[in-house]
């Protein structure tokens, strides 16, 4: 009997130690985990960011509204911290003109457990959509100062959504990267416009998700030696149709990046087409495209030349020109760009832009761009 219960006392005593030390695991454990790289939270504080975006524009095109125009573009403020271990949170707030009105809303709020089984990631919330390479980046970390056209004419702005992704980084025997995601987005259209075209007789418009939208996007990195590689990715998007509307969205990019050794210098060049098909009142499958070359001088030089193409989604509105009607009106558009980086959070930029718009006239656009930020949402993207 004694014996009985010496072994209950040390088998209780073991467990209470047990228990005792799990606080202090998960505390080592969240300590490993509560804050990246450059982090300036704490493990109670997330990291707080705040990003301005301030354009000034010189146009000859007397009826754009925007032209010698001091105008802050767009500023966010972002919440960002690990909530658990291997769960991340994020939350921006975003603020920008459009239409000649401010608009302010949630852009990111979503979560992001990082730490699933067998190599899987799930993102669920309102994030920037992963359709394209440009699409999920922030704007104020683009390389140039004007949006391509082919996300002005399909998204109005670049698409953010509320839904659930899927990521998995697929294990291969090369030991190349390979990431695939899967997600649904309640196919919500954040900044939906509709322009009367007196010359043709329809509305432009930007694209329409009927009911949910099923998002797809697969990457893959391909090293060359130690100061080059390609990334490859596809993306696709499919809304699930409402008495016989359907829109489908396909994507394919490629950015090729050569690296000088022991050195800033590099050069990259990324282009992405995107391919539609639409089908209501009749059916019709818009295009666009950029591509863009850009070269690294040093730590703070970047300089780069970017080429537009798109074409239009429309809604048609009694007699329609024929070009109109099968989604043959393009726009056109070229540019050129500079970038001094001040710091990491901190830059200006300048680019002459040429437009030629769907009724043939051509406009000449210049920019300049500051951009400034504080927190680890405001740093330089490096690739």
């Amino acid at each position: 009997m004694g014996i009985i219960v010496l072994r209950f006392a040390v088998l209780s005593l073991s467990i209470a130690l047990i228990l005792a030390m799990l606080p202090v695991v998960s505390f080592a454990e969240e300590v490993h985990h509560a804050a990246p790289v450059g982090s300036y939270g704490g493990i109670m504080n997330p990291d707080v960011s705040a990003v301005v975006n301030t354009n000034l524009l010189f146009s000859d095109n007397r009826d754009n509204e925007l032209k010698d125009k001091v105008m802050m573009k767009e500023a966010e403020l972002a919440f960002q911290s690990y909530l658990y271990p291997g769960v991340y949170g994020n939350f921006i707030y975003s603020i920008h003109m459009h239409d000649n009105e401010w608009k302010a809303h949630p852009e990111e709020a979503y979560v992001s457990f990082l730490d699933l089984p067998l190599g899987f990631q799930l993102t669920v919330g309102r994030k920037l959509i992963g359709i394209g390479k440009l699409n999920a980046i922030h704007t104020h970390h683009w390389s140039f100062a004007s949006s391509p056209l082919v996300i002005e004419n399909f998204f109005g702005h670049p698409w953010f959504d509320d839904g659930l992704t899927l990521d998995w980084l697929v294990p291969n025997p090369w030991d190349i990267y390979f990431k695939v995601a899967a997600g649904v987005q309640n196919g919500t259209v954040p900044h939906h416009e509709e322009e009367a075209d007196t010359t043709t007789g329809c509305a432009m418009r930007n694209m329409v998700w009927h009911g949910k939208a099923y998002t797809l996007r697969a990457n893959l990195d391909i090293p060359f030696g130690a100061l080059s590689n390609a990334v490859i990715g596809y993306s696709a998007a499919m809304d699930e149709g409402y008495l016989g509307y359907k829109t489908t969205l396909q994507t394919v990019d490629l950015t090729i990046t050569y690296r000088r050794p022991v050195s800033y210098k590099k050069v990259k060049w990324q282009s992405e087409v995107f391919f539609s098909s639409v089908k209501d009142n009749n059916q019709y499958s818009p295009y666009g495209l950029y591509s863009m070359l850009k070269l690294t001088l040093s730590k703070y030089w970047e300089l780069g030349v970017r080429y537009d193409m798109s074409e239009f989604f429309h809604n048609l509105k009694g007699e329609c020109d024929l070009d109109c009607r099968y989604g043959r009106l393009k726009e056109y558009g070229g540019s050129a760009f500079m970038s001094y980086y001040f710091t990491h959070s901190m830059y200006l930029r300048g680019e002459y832009r040429y437009l030629v718009n769907r009724e043939d006239k051509k406009e000449n656009q210049f920019i300049m761009q500051l951009v400034w930020g504080l927190g680890p949402h405001a740093h330089r993207l490096e690739d």
